[in-house]
C-alpha cells in the first residue's frame, strides 16, 4: 500500500514518505535546527512556526505512521457540493480519509 501511495505521488510530481509516528519528534527537531542554522525571512519563519503542527489528533485507533508529502504546488483539493465541483485552496495539516 505504501508503494502505491508513493507511485501515485510521483505520477503527480509530488514526493511522499511514510515514517513511524515515533519519528515525528525528529522532524520537529530538524526544523528547530534549521531555524538555528539559517537566517530566516518572514515567510520561512511562518513555515517553521505556523505551518506545521506536531500534535497528534485524538483518534479511536492507534496512530502508527505519518505520511509526509511534499508538493511543488499549493494544495488545492477538489470539492463537490450539490453536483457542482470546485477547487479550494487547502491548508496543510491533517487530512481525514
Amino acid at each position: 500500500m505504501v508503494d502505491d501511495l508513493k507511485q501515485a505521488a510521483l505520477a503527480r510530481g509530488d514526493k511522499l514518505q511514510v515514517i513511524p509516528v515515533e519519528f515525528l519528534h525528529k522532524v520537529q527537531a530538524e526544523l528547530a535546527l534549521f531555524e538555528e542554522r539559517e537566517q530566516l525571512n518572514r515567510f520561512q519563519n511562518w513555515i517553521v512556526h505556523d505551518l506545521y503542527n506536531f500534535i497528534l489528533p485524538a483518534t479511536e485507533f492507534t496512530i502508527r505512521s505519518i505520511i509526509l508529502c511534499a508538493l511543488p504546488h499549493p494544495y488545492m483539493p477538489k470539492q463537490s457540493f450539490l453536483g457542482k465541483e470546485t477547487v479550494q485552496s487547502g491548508k496543510p495539516g491533517y487530512v481525514r480519509l
